[in-house]
């Protein structure tokens, strides 16, 4: 496979990264008009680089990985014909163009990948195994982060989720519904409460505390923050005669058990990578299973992707409700 990598920053980057780690016999294009980023990874991973997606046409290059910022991948998908590449996003927190990508989702002629990272964590999935389809749940979860400590190498105010469009809290968002509704089933009611807490240089609430109500019967409060300067990744979820706690963190499950009184941890993944730089509770293992999923549903026209740009369109839908009752 020939593959283009658009965005070297720190997406892209892992992205390359992980590729070269899987099949070291792929070749691949960076792309960013930055020249800092084209040297850093020309330098560290030996790859070829190009300033812009119109180097590519003599490269016949099959697939892109579009790992740029949010508000840049529709224009990018505009200098794409999607029915004959391949494409991986990273997380979407806009709409702009999703009509040409969920009709070329439906025509199949091509793959069209969209990261949602949780879903292919292996705590995650486990969680989901044991929860969902349980009467009566309810839970609770916080995640939270202080905004520059998301990206410590780099001036907060220059970084995506510090502007209002494509803030940090939605972010959060984005990256967590797909699971929860996973979970608990599709969310059916909201109710929204937010503020400013900190000094950070933002113009959008820095907490968001939301109570959620899934058609399932569900119940559940988030608690997203942009300001905790512990990186937060807590869930609890209580039903009859069980309970489930997780730190966020790889093997970090733990289980009631109600014959000894005390709660069980489980051992979910036997090995765990983790990139030096970000939160103790980010492993790489799910983008690593993110990209094998990429290439299994390119190999085989019968593979069904986890999740799609239809099912996002609806949550970035529900996101907007949020957002517009604070």
């Amino acid at each position: 496979m020939r593959v283009a990598v658009v965005g070297l920053g720190s997406m892209g980057k892992r992205r390359i990264r992980i590729l070269k780690r899987l099949y070291p016999q792929t070749f691949i294009v960076g792309i960013d008009s930055r020249d800092d980023r084209q040297k850093q990874v020309a330098d560290e991973y030996g790859i070829e680089i190009a300033r812009n997606i119109d180097a590519l046409a003599d490269k016949d290059i099959r697939c892109i990985f579009v790992c740029t910022s949010p508000q840049s991948h529709s224009a990018i998908f505009n200098q794409i014909d999607l029915d004959n590449m391949h494409t991986f996003s990273e997380l979407d927190l806009q709409t702009c163009g999703y009509d040409r990508l969920i009709e070329a989702e439906k025509n199949g002629g091509c793959k069209h990948f969209l990261s949602s990272t949780p879903l292919y964590d292996a705590d995650v999935d486990k969680i989901i195994q044991l929860a969902s389809g349980r009467p009566n749940t309810a839970y609770r979860y916080h995640i939270g982060q202080y905004l520059p400590d998301w990206h410590p190498w780099e001036d907060y105010k220059q970084f995506f989720a510090a502007h209002r469009e494509t803030n940090a809290c939605r972010e959060i968002l984005a990256i967590e519904l797909p699971w929860i509704e996973r979970c608990f089933g599709k969310i059916s009611k909201t109710n929204v409460v937010s503020s400013r807490i900190s000094t950070l240089d933002i113009d959008f609430n820095d907490v968001i505390a939301l109570t959620v109500q899934h058609e399932s019967g569900a119940i559940g409060q988030l608690l997203i923050d942009v300001v905790s300067p512990k990186p937060m990744r807590e869930l609890e979820i209580i039903g009859d005669h069980f309970y489930l706690q997780w730190n966020g963190k790889p093997n970090g499950i733990q289980i009631w058990n109600n014959e000894r009184g005390k709660s069980d941890n489980l051992i979910v993944q036997n090995e765990v990578m983790h990139q030096p730089g970000y939160a103790e509770f980010i492993a790489e293992n799910p983008y690593e299973e993110e990209i094998k999923e990429f290439f299994t549903g390119i190999y085989d026209p019968t593979f069904k992707y986890r999740f799609s740009y239809r099912e996002s369109y609806r949550l970035l839908k529900v996101i907007d409700q949020i957002e517009s009752a604070r």
